[in-house]
């Protein structure tokens, strides 16, 4: 019999894996009845095969196989890749199969196309070569998907019938009735009602996050009213520290932090508006449904702050010039308000459909991408806060404006012309002390030092920043000599034809000790060499004899900027030596006097002569410094239909411009550079992979960096502006960022030209050549001061003209000033940037953002209704308006379960549903179905009233129950989820921090504003956020505003399980560690907060230690102290002292759990 078995087994066996065999085969060798995949048979052949040469990345021959038009309508050979219906005509197949080895494709390098891959492809091609399929067809049993009890419409159940009288005595609402029912059927028996003092501490902890007062709790002991239990809840409930804590579930559950996270980890220091935001709709009891409205669409129902939701989680802010890894990061942002609103509103994990349908719910891909295509407008960023105070800030800023611009106008006809002709700046500042290589100077013998100006601002000191009529210092130090009669120092313009020529030198004293009163020489000699070669005399002629111990204009340096001892060092101004003729081999050399005394070297400048100059001008023609906020560029009215910027270095990386203007000539000049006017852009190149650097910007009437351009080439590009018409322009404004918050990538080197005719005969108009010498960007966003930076050469004005240019200015400064401050005091928020999208949204084959499919148009999860019935042309905030409503319809199946559950499970310590946010087939089943839509259909019909839902669980026997554990519950059901005890557990983090602050009398209840840190304060690019080790009352306001860093977390209390913001945290861990002890005996918090709970209890009591000791006990549990534990602590006082005593208190179960 056994050889039978063994027999028939064999045979079935064989039969089996025969059928097996045929099976394999016909799927590796499918006939011409099968349908041929695109997806699953074509692609990934074209992936391996061709993408290499004709993909997304490579176009050679210009055919891209990857794009289904390029393939259709072929590459350079103008024949058809593919020819639907017809491999034979397909020049595709032609290619594969060439039986001239130099023809065929791929290339003899490369792996050969196989003949079945030929054959697939000749199959499907005449099939009608189905390119675009639809999304993955759906995974496993869509109905069997979508007969899930979550997904099935709330109906209110039948409230149970108890038959026991002590049921029915014992049940206050109908939660009781489900819940007595249920452990009727498993044979369990609820525990006895807790004592009021565990009541009033359990209630207060749930609802406020803090600990009752000793005389709230004797109060309520003693409150013999029948409506005391009621009573205490609403007060509770109307506590404004309910939104506290409250708002702290909502902020876990939507990843809210206060940095981007990643590797930089910026900060957000606007992000803090919707914490408020979130603790006030609390507070309010907003209706539930129209929290989600806020929160999605806030911008179009009046709740600008709420749509932080969206832009809660981390963003990463590194930028890549790698367009796939831009592409990616956007998908990742996308993904993550996909993920997060379909967790936290319907309790599904809508992101696992990004790259497949969802394996388990009924979401497409599909779905997916339609959701993508409700955010596709929304970015991260701050964004001005919608308010009637910005209405007014706005309506000021608009007036202060207009009339800055009027006199900037006014004194634009002051500004100095920009000088096109040669002009050549020279220091002497050499890299060392010894001969340099540097070929614009050179030392003739070693020097003797040199010396920085005195600091200050005063006339001639480092920072002097000019006046009116008088240039700025432009040596900041100088280089100094003892040589009698020698030649030391020679300056080499390499300069031809007539310039004039200005010098300067250091005056006063210099490198030498008090008691030396050695001044500078008073008979420097500056000689102009000709031909360069110093060997030779005779072409050599003196230039200028200078007084070194004098100031430019020939007086002595003043006492009082001097000091009486000659101890400070001076700029001298800029002395006229003439106008010259230069070869392109002339030296200007320095020699020193007849004594021994210091002579100096210091900055000179050349400038172009015209031929009709005979007498040289007193200062040379320069203009300010570039400037990081604001350049301007005048010049004489020109007629100009092309106007190009050309950068020829920066300070640092790709130059950056946020804005050029370009006005015209007249009365009121208007700005012909805007895009708005009809003018446009175009570049040498532009960084690729940033929005806020588009070349679009430059020309977009915006401001800062945010709306800037960057080339793509370092220290070098051009920007051109085409205007709309041939106009006469006299003016050029540009920043680098006229928010003044970079320094960064700012053009110090640059030209203008112009032309009028589409052959770009261009005309120089102004460069940086005329500028002061650029030295550094400012460290602050402050405005300009003295003058803007400007030099006006007012020599030739007469007096009432420069007393009108005086007072100009005076206003200039008084109304940039007002207006920094009204831009300062706009109100900013974290809370998305929102743009109407610049693309349509594909699904994405695989999820890759480089394989694109059919377009798809924003709606919500079909399964649903989720067809909102939009379009790709429907506005961006309405899009957003009408998923929120979708989502918050009393239709939805899942809104208002998953909201009554998180209620439930912040109450008990665990929902009804064990997954928060999933309720989809993968998720936890629910202990008490019928209980969970009885509270759904309540919650709906209380108006999503979520306070209605907490006072029917509070004031629930169930709820009211003892914490005491008895042994046949703890045999038949564990871990409590059919609730015949209240389930004790341990407070959360931020419960323990405020108890103690609280108790300790130290905490500080102010409500809302900018965040405390626990961090040092650093201002590196990439973060480091180092723990304080001292805190101060400033530290010492409630868990929730302390700023949020992720991938940081509190010294003391992340130890406690306290999430850093990094992702959603719908449900806490709950562990118990060593850790968490040694961080309540031992932290710095700790030790402070207890002898400060010692301080309150001498302070507060007498000094007998068993009154301390009683009302130790009465602040921190409710409760006296009895006998045994009296003892116990007078004696601890006794042997260690009462700040010890205070922690072994805040170390205690009773302290930190709830029960």
């Amino acid at each position: 019999m056994k050889k039978e078995k063994f027999q028939f087994l064999r045979i079935f066996l064989i039969a089996l894996s025969g059928i097996n065999c045929l099976t394999v085969a016909k799927q590796n060798n499918p006939d011409q009845d099968t349908k041929i995949s695109f997806n699953s048979d074509i692609e990934p052949m074209l992936a391996a095969k061709c993408y290499q040469c004709h993909g997304p990345n490579t176009q050679k021959s210009g055919l891209n196989l990857h794009d289904q038009q390029s393939a259709l309508h072929g590459g350079g050979s103008m024949k058809p890749a593919i020819v639907p219906g017809k491999s034979s005509e397909s020049y595709l197949i032609q290619r594969i199969t060439n039986e001239n080895k130099t023809e065929r494709m791929p290339p003899a390098n490369r792996e050969p196309v196989t003949p079945e891959e030929i054959r697939l492809l000749r199959m499907w091609i005449d099939q009608g070569a189905d390119w675009l399929e639809k999304a993955d067809p759906p995974v496993g049993n869509q109905l069997f998907k979508q007969d899930h009890w979550a997904f099935q419409p709330v109906v209110r159940p039948k409230v149970p019938i108890l038959n026991k009288a002590a049921d029915k005595a014992r049940a206050r609402n109908p939660i009781d009735n489900f819940i007595l029912h249920q452990l009727n059927k498993k044979g369990l028996s609820p525990s006895e009602e807790a004592d009021r003092t565990t009541l009033i501490r359990r209630w207060s902890q749930t609802l406020t996050g803090l600990p009752p007062s000793p005389e709230d709790v004797e109060q309520f002991v003693t409150d013999q009213n029948p409506d005391a239990y009621e009573r205490l809840v609403e007060q509770l409930l109307a506590s404004p520290h309910y939104g506290e804590r409250w708002g702290q579930h909502w902020l876990d559950i939507v990843r809210f932090a206060e940095t981007s996270g990643f590797e930089v980890n910026t900060p957000r220091p606007n992000a803090w508006h919707y914490r408020d935001y979130v603790i006030q709709a609390f507070n309010k009891d907003t209706p539930y449904n129209q929290f989600i409205l806020e929160q999605l669409a806030g911008d179009t129902v009046g709740a600008d702050i709420a749509t932080g939701f969206l832009v809660a989680g981390p963003k990463d802010l590194v930028g890549s010039p790698d367009i796939r890894l831009t592409l990616a990061q956007r998908m990742d942002e996308l993904h993550d308000m996909i993920n997060t609103t379909g967790m936290t509103f319907m309790g599904l994990t809508t992101g696992c459909a990004r790259c497949h349908d969802h394996k388990f719910d009924p979401i497409s891909q599909r779905d997916y991408y339609a959701m993508q295509a409700v955010f596709s407008g929304v970015k991260h960023g701050d964004r001005v806060l919608n308010s009637a105070e910005y209405e007014a800030n706005q309506k000021k800023t608009k007036e202060t404006k207009e009339k800055l611009n009027q006199v900037k106008n006014q004194l634009s006809k002051f500004e100095p012309l920009a000088f096109t002709r040669k002009t050549l700046i020279i220091d002497d500042q050499l890299p060392g002390k010894e001969k340099t290589s540097r070929t614009d100077v050179t030392t003739m013998m070693k020097i003797g030092g040199t010396s920085s100006y005195t600091s200050g601002k005063k006339h001639g000191e480092r920072s002097d920043p000019g006046d009116l009529g008088r240039l700025p210092n432009i040596g900041k130090e100088y280089t100094w000599w003892k040589a009698a009669q020698k030649d030391v120092f020679t300056w080499n313009p390499r300069l031809s034809g007539r310039h004039q020529i200005w010098l300067s030198w250091g005056c006063g004293l210099s490198g030498r000790s008090n008691t030396t009163k050695a001044l500078h020489t008073t008979d420097a000699e500056y000689h102009l060499d000709l031909d360069g070669d110093l060997e030779t005399q005779d072409d050599r002629k003196l230039i200028a004899i200078i007084n070194q111990q004098k100031l430019a204009d020939g007086s002595e340096a003043p006492t009082e900027l001097v000091g009486a001892s000659g101890s400070k060092n001076l700029w001298r101004g800029l002395y006229a030596a003439g106008i010259h003729e230069l070869h392109p081999t002339s030296r200007i050399i320095l020699r020193g006097g007849s004594s021994n005394a210091p002579v100096t070297a210091d900055t000179i400048v050349f400038q172009q002569a015209i031929d009709s100059l005979n007498s040289q001008e007193a200062t040379p023609q320069l203009r300010p410094a570039v400037q990081t906020r604001q350049n301007s560029e005048r010049f004489k009215p020109i007629e100009a239909k092309f106007v190009r910027f050309t950068v020829l270095e920066t300070n640092s990386g790709q130059p950056c411009i946020d804005e050029l203007e370009i006005y015209t000539e007249g009365s009121i000049p208007h700005n012909v550079a805007l895009a708005s006017a009809g003018a446009k852009a175009m570049a040498s190149s532009t960084l690729p992979g940033y929005d806020i650097h588009k070349l679009q910007h430059i020309n977009d009437g915006l401001y800062g960096n945010s709306h800037s351009w960057i080339s793509n080439e370092t220290g070098r590009g051009w920007v051109e502006i085409e205007l709309a018409q041939k106009s006469a322009i006299s003016r050029i404004t540009w920043g680098r960022d006229q928010k003044g918050n970079f320094g960064d990538r700012i053009p110090t080197q640059y030209k203008i030209e112009v032309a009028v005719d589409a052959m770009r005969n261009w005309s120089l108009i102004s460069s940086a050549e005329d500028r002061i010498p650029f030295v550094s960007a400012p460290k602050t966003n402050s405005s300009p001061k003295n003058n803007g930076g400007l030099f006006y050469p007012i020599r030739d004005l007469p007096k009432d003209a420069i007393m009108a240019l005086k007072d100009l200015i005076d206003q200039a400064k008084a109304l940039d000033e007002k207006l920094d401050k009204l831009v300062t005091d706009v109100p900013m928020i974290y809370a998305g940037q929102f743009d109407e999208p610049e693309e349509l949204t594909h699904w994405l084959y695989r999820g890759d953002p480089f394989q694109k499919r059919d377009v798809v148009k924003p709606g919500g999860i079909s399964t649903f209704k989720g067809n909102l019935n939009l379009n790709n042309d429907t506005l961006e905030s309405q899009r957003r308006l009408k998923l929120a409503q979708w989502i918050s319809d009393e239709k939805n199946p899942l809104t208002a379960r998953v909201m009554v559950n998180r209620i439930w499970h912040y109450h008990f310590g665990e929902g009804i549903v064990n997954s928060p946010s999933d309720f989809g087939i993968n998720g936890g089943q629910p202990s008490h179905p019928k209980l969970l839509d009885w509270l759904a259909s309540e919650f709906k019909d209380s108006g999503w009233s979520i306070k209605s839902i907490q006072r029917l669980i509070l004031l629930s026997s169930t709820y009211m129950q003892s914490s005491s554990p008895t042994k046949n519950g703890l045999e038949v059901d564990a871990d409590c989820r059919l609730l015949w005890r209240f389930p004790p557990r341990r407070l959360a983090a931020e419960v323990i921090r405020d108890s103690i602050l609280q108790v300790s009398g130290a905490i500080d209840l102010t409500m809302g504003g900018v965040g405390y840190e626990v961090f040092e304060p650093n201002t590196n690019y990439v973060r480091v956020y180092n723990p304080k080790k001292e805190f101060g009352p400033s530290e010492w306001r409630r868990m929730v505003y302390q700023r949020k860093i992720r991938m940081e977390g509190d010294a003391t209390f992340e130890a406690f399980d306290c999430p850093d913001g990094g992702q959603v945290c719908p449900k806490r861990t709950r562990s118990i560690t060593a850790l968490q002890a040694l961080n309540l005996l031992n932290s710095h918090f700790i030790v402070q907060q207890a002898d400060l709970f010692s301080q309150r209890l001498r302070q507060e009591t007498s000094q007998n230690i068993s009154d301390q000791v009683h009302y130790g006990f009465q602040l921190a549990y409710g409760r006296k102290p009895d006998q045994e534990e009296l003892q116990k602590s007078i004696a601890l006082v006794e042997s260690h002292g009462l700040p010890i005593f205070c922690r072994a208190i805040f170390n205690t179960n009773e302290f930190m759990f709830i029960n």
